[in-house]
């Protein structure tokens, strides 16, 4: 017999159209955890639905942050929550004035969402840091230089 889902917090849908089901900005990982064990709990209640989640990294940002951040985000619900790997995809969206993440839970038969904001910072105004706090295993542009 399947688990219930829970109910989200206050000011989270549930689902059944395509809607955003949450956005968020820079959290601590745990945190994070919590949001997306929400929307892992909503897939489970919606068979035949794909987890979108669209990055939007900040025009002062680490190199490969908005990759780091989705990457790290589906491994959590894949190798953690169960999510089976095609049920999560995750988007970079490219870059605006503050670091976004913008939580779609979609039939999977629905286009993937579009781009939610227009980015505002144009590659003059962009500062990227090297040094990012934020580690991707699978990822490798993040070599270690020695």
């Amino acid at each position: 017999m399947p688990a219930a889902a829970q109910e989200p917090p206050p000011g989270l849908p549930r689902i059944g159209d395509p809607v955003k089901f949450d956005k968020n900005g820079v959290l601590p990982f745990r945190e994070e955890k919590t949001r997306l064990d929400y929307a892992a709990d909503q897939l489970r209640a919606e068979p035949g639905f794909i987890i979108y989640l669209v990055v939007h990294a900040a025009k002062e940002s680490c190199v490969g942050e908005a990759r780091s951040r989705g990457v790290r985000a589906k491994n959590y619900l894949v190798r953690y929550r169960h999510v089976r790997p095609r049920e999560v995809v995750w988007i970079d969206a490219g870059y605006g004035d503050e670091f976004v993440t913008d939580v779609w839970i979609r039939p999977s038969n629905a286009e993937a969402p579009a781009k939610a904001h227009e980015d505002t910072a144009s590659q003059r105004q962009l500062r990227l840091d090297h040094r990012c706090r934020i580690k991707c295993r699978s990822c490798d542009f993040q070599k270690r230089r020695t």
